[in-house]
């Protein structure tokens, strides 16, 4: 479920619509949606702004594709075919 969660942060740090992001990650559109409004009230400031200062993009790539291979098997690869082509 964490991984879930920080992957809606990255998808929607890297501007990707929350459509895109509920097909992506098998959540809710809605869902995308109210992360994406805490995100612009600046719930997750913190979280992303420590995220992007003590990582690489590249870094938080592998990350982020760890994590989701944890917890989607089946979508990991989607995922990272999904990030490389941003």
């Amino acid at each position: 479920m964490i991984a879930k969660r920080i992957g809606v942060l990255f998808l929607l740090k890297k501007e990707l619509s929350p459509y895109k992001i509920s097909s992506l990650l098998g959540i809710g559109p809605s869902t995308a949606e109210r992360f994406q409004n805490a995100l612009y009230s600046k719930k997750y400031k913190h979280t992303t702004d420590w995220v992007w200062k003590h990582s690489k993009e590249s870094q938080f790539n592998t990350f982020m594709e760890s994590l989701v291979a944890l917890a989607f098997t089946g979508r990991a690869h989607s995922f990272k075919k999904f990030v490389d082509e941003l």
